[in-house]
């Protein structure tokens, strides 16, 4: 792992793609894939991620809070230098209505979480 976006870090090559066969790039329905890869090793920054129980699979999660990380622009007008960290932010959690009013109902689907980007965030 690195928090460094194009430094450090192990890298490690996919064997296979599967994409959702059901995949929608108009209305990014089932916008999900698995990775197969040969094998990983653990260590104190290569770990694996939990999944959700199935008691939480229709879960919601509306009024908690959330943690989205990644590299990338963090205002309209940023750029994405060669040197950048790995960004995160604490988001609330909302309901799928309060997107589908933003985004419209073609984009939010019953298994989204969707959180709000409210004073810019997110």
């Amino acid at each position: 792992g690195s928090n460094t976006l194009f430094f450090g870090g192990t890298r490690i090559n996919t064997n296979d793609v599967v994409m959702h066969p059901n995949w929608n790039p108009n209305t990014a329905a089932n916008d999900i894939a698995v990775l197969r890869i040969s094998s990983v090793s653990f260590s104190n920054v290569i770990q694996p991620i939990a999944l959700p129980s199935g008691a939480e699979l229709n879960n919601l999660f509306v009024g908690a809070n959330a943690l989205a990380s990644g590299f990338g622009r963090t205002s309209d007008s940023g750029s994405i230098g060669t040197n950048q960290q790995l960004s995160s932010v604490t988001i609330p959690v909302i309901t799928n209505a309060q997107c589908a009013a933003v985004y419209g109902p073609a984009f939010v689907h019953a298994s989204n979480i969707c959180t709000s980007g409210a004073g810019g965030k997110g």
